[in-house]
């Protein structure tokens, strides 16, 4: 026995939605995030680098005005150098998709079968990332425990409290 149900009725056409500003709003934190945090700094150092340095040879004073000299003398001295780097840029990228997408794939897609060897690879990919983390905190831990130099002279100073702890523990 089969059973079927079929739609009955009218079908109405909706109006076109409009389109919600809720969401530029919501965009906007992150926009002026950006702005401030990365697109005045950037600005600042474009403009740093286009000015010449001050006649009496001040450190950090400069005259006002654009002079493209600083980027013809960076690129006439460290021309090989910037180009090397480039290169070593272009190749380290093409290396990686190289070996990346049919790893990505076998792991993916082939190993399914197997999931040991799956997650056992996916492991083997994802760990460097995460030693590196590991012995930054390691690092910090060290560096920041009771028994560490750096304690150790905050102390005597008189910056740190003799019973304080740093990291807490």
């Amino acid at each position: 026995m089969a059973f079927s149900a079929f739609a009955t009725g009218t079908t109405q056409e909706q109006a076109p939605r409009r389109k919600s500003r809720i969401a530029l709003l919501l965009l906007l934190p992150g926009i002026l995030y950006l702005v401030l945090f990365f697109l005045v700094p950037l600005v600042s150092l474009v403009i740093t680098s286009l000015q010449s340095p001050s006649a009496l040879g001040d450190i950090g004073q400069y005259q006002t005005g654009f002079d493209w000299q600083n980027y013809v003398t960076s690129i006439t001295q460290y021309g090989d150098q910037i180009l090397r780097s480039f290169s070593y840029a272009v190749l380290a990228t093409v290396f990686a998709l190289i070996f990346s997408y049919p790893l990505a794939y076998f792991i993916g897609v082939k190993a399914r079968p197997w999931p040991l060897l799956q997650n056992l690879m996916l492991v083997l990919v994802i760990a460097p990332f995460f030693i590196s983390f590991l012995l930054r905190t390691l690092a910090w831990k060290s560096l920041l425990s009771d028994e560490s130099g750096f304690v150790t002279g905050l102390k005597a100073l008189s910056l740190l409290a003799p019973d304080a702890h740093v990291t807490g523990t």
